[in-house]
């Protein structure tokens, strides 16, 4: 069983370096823009790895207890800044005008960091069994609106420019939106990382 979800994040990790060098090699997009390209599969790796640790971690007995707290506070604290790394592509003086679109981020970072000990997004017991928080809420409401910023940004920048995206890209969030409450609904007490 862990080793078909470790080779799902294996198989994940595999095409996001093939998207690094797809990305790398277009002589079109801009090097501004591939940054936060970078940024994002960078991010979007570790916090792949980490689901991996909270999966070997939490599968084992409470000698592997720190790693598997460690993994759930990187994975919980750093998923909802995706959205965020990727805005960058589009729109960076969005976040150097508007800082108050960070807070839900940093409200889920702080609540996350205070977590192990008290239990707001996740809990895991001494004998490192996982149990989401009171205030699970707090992460999958900066998620959401993580994402639907990104959205409203990308879609102003294709009217502003003129790209035919807005079918595409309400598509592609509708699709984000319907895994991540699937995930959600279904998988009450497993680990929350990447949707």
């Amino acid at each position: 069983m862990i080793e078909n979800y470790i080779a799902t994040h294996l198989i994940d990790v595999a095409a996001l370096a093939i998207l690094c060098y797809l990305i790398y090699s277009n002589n079109i997009l801009n090097q501004n823009r591939k940054w936060p390209f970078y940024i994002g599969i960078m991010l979007t790796v570790l916090i792949i790895s980490s689901e991996a640790g909270t999966i070997i971690a939490g599968n084992a007995n409470g000698d592997l207890r720190f790693l598997n707290i460690f993994c759930n506070v990187f994975g919980f604290a750093m998923s909802p800044l995706i959205p965020i790394i990727l805005l960058a592509i589009y729109d960076v003086n969005i976040l150097l005008t508007n800082k108050l679109l960070m807070l839900p981020s940093i409200v889920n970072m702080f609540a996350t960091a205070l977590s192990p000990w008290l239990g707001f997004v996740f809990y895991i017991d001494v004998n490192n069994h996982y149990e989401r928080g009171n205030l699970f809420i707090v992460f999958v409401t900066a998620y959401i609106l993580n994402l639907i910023i990104l959205f409203i940004s990308t879609v102003r920048t294709g009217q502003k420019h003129h790209y035919p995206i807005k079918a595409k890209f309400t598509a592609l969030s509708l699709f984000v939106i319907a895994g991540t409450s699937i995930q959600l609904i279904f998988l009450p007490f497993i680990p929350l990382g990447i949707v």
